[in-house]
């Protein structure tokens, strides 16, 4: 038999379907959820809210800017523009950046930097704040900052300031031990993409559109991912004709990769307001694995109405005195 008659024969035999398949298994259905002892369901889906509160842009900028203040000897290379390969691809004149893989020290910059801030205390929107990178600092042994994507945030004020919006999108992956809210506790690294929007002072609420896993941190020790699309009127907010209960749903995934989803409220389409679209106006959310449900969650999100949960930016945060660093160096 040639080699070319044994090829066909082998890939005929191959080809034939056996008599015998293999056994697929039970059904999702009827496999046994995941254990889920020890875990708090409501307190985790709190907890998985206040996890994307501290992955903002304010949590990246806190990096940049600890990268920013340790900048010395010319090391990095710092531009008035852009860099191109980062931000805007050709490059530009607008906003700032560093482009260089050197040491000052004890401080190691690899990657590149593109950055710009604008100010407006007249607002509305009083700050707006862009953040490009394909970047890593290390400092000593660690990691300071590290971020490879783009980060934009503002701040807006309204009811002669009474009341305040900060929103944020960031689409990346971030980390490193200055990479952290200055008012929040640390989350020790993350990647996906999120939207986050959070009003304060006369009135509370929170929206968020993410699809964010984290590198070392887990919700309730336990979730390793969150993929959510929810909005959570507080005091004083639109409610859409729902009391405080969120809308949307929070989903938590259990390594290696169950989720559990949590379907909250869901405002009826304006097209026919009487419609019921899911459960009832009672705080709480049905919750399934696999589409097996799993019985219902209520937790309490009141304690995110306070600033230090949610807090206020300030003008002096979308300043950043690069022109001074330039000079000085």
């Amino acid at each position: 038999m040639t080699s070319i008659t044994r090829l066909l024969a082998v890939a005929l035999l191959t080809g034939c379907p056996s008599a015998d398949p293999p056994d697929p298994g039970p059904p999702a259905e009827d496999l046994p959820p995941p254990d889920l002892s020890g875990v708090d369901l409501d307190e985790a889906l709190v907890e998985s809210v206040d996890f994307l509160t501290r992955t903002t842009g304010r949590a990246a900028w806190a990096g940049h800017l600890a990268a920013l203040d340790r900048i010395s000897a010319g090391c990095p290379t710092v531009w008035s523009g852009v860099p191109s390969g980062v931000g805007d691809v050709d490059g530009g004149e607008d906003g700032n950046g560093w482009q260089d893989s050197c040491s000052n020290g004890n401080v190691a910059y690899r990657g590149s930097v593109a950055w710009s801030t604008t100010a407006n205390p007249d607002g509305p929107v009083i700050g707006t704040r862009t953040l490009a990178a394909i970047a890593t600092v290390d400092e000593g042994e660690g990691e300071l900052f590290r971020l490879r994507g783009a980060v934009e945030d503002s701040l807006r004020l309204d009811e002669g300031g009474a009341r305040w919006t900060y929103s944020s999108t960031f689409n990346g992956a971030a980390g490193g031990s200055a990479t952290v809210d200055p008012d929040l506790p640390a989350v020790a690294g993350w990647r996906g993409n999120t939207s986050v929007t959070w009003v304060g002072g006369a009135r509370w609420s929170i929206n968020v559109a993410a699809n964010l896993a984290f590198d070392e941190d887990m919700v309730q020790g336990r979730f390793d991912a969150l993929d959510v699309e929810t909005y959570i009127p507080g005091p004083g907010a639109n409610e859409m004709g729902c009391g405080q209960e969120p809308h949307g749903r929070i989903s938590m995934r259990l390594p290696p990769g169950d989720w559990v989803d949590v379907q909250f409220w869901v405002p009826p389409p304006a097209e026919s307001p009487e419609e019921i679209v899911t459960n009832d106006c009672d705080g709480c959310g049905s919750v399934t694995i696999r589409g097996v449900p799993l019985g219902d969650a209520c937790p309490d999100f009141s304690l995110l109405w306070t600033a230090e949960q949610l807090p206020r930016a300030v003008l002096d945060d979308f300043v950043l005195p690069m022109r001074e660093q330039i000079s000085e160096d």
